[in-house]
């Protein structure tokens, strides 16, 4: 019976520390999103190029936050892309186009289906080492 319950505390912790560590890289995400924008918009000449880094840095701060702030770190895709577009005043089209950049083998978000509903979450598999 001690060895259950060691077992349980054990897996309790670990999903304790598994998440504040999920929360800190959320928050480096963040910041470094933020300072892709501050350099983004500190340039004096612009170009279409600068253009699309500022809207792709404003993007991806937006995706990171409302996935921090959702209660199970996912959001449903088409809400979230409509969203973003809404928010920061560019087409549903470029949205979807910085969000397959995220979602790509490269990128830091996936894409799962719950409930026959595309969702945006974060990738889990080497993301807490």
């Amino acid at each position: 019976m001690k060895n259950i319950s060691q077992k349980k505390t054990n897996n309790s912790r670990k999903d304790a520390e598994n998440k504040l560590t999920l929360n800190e890289k959320i928050s480096s995400l963040i910041e470094k999103a933020k300072e892709r924008v501050r350099e983004s918009e500190s340039e004096d000449y612009v170009s279409e190029l600068q253009i699309n880094r500022q809207k792709e840095a404003r993007f991806r701060l937006l995706v990171f936050q409302i996935l921090r702030e959702s209660e199970k770190l996912m959001w449903p895709e088409s809400d979230l892309v409509n969203s973003c577009a809404e928010e920061l005043d560019f087409s549903p089209t470029t949205a979807r186009k910085y969000l397959a950049k995220l979602c790509s083998s490269r990128g830091i978000l996936n894409r799962t289906v719950v409930n026959n509903i595309k969702h945006i979450t974060f990738k889990l598999e080497g993301f807490l080492k």
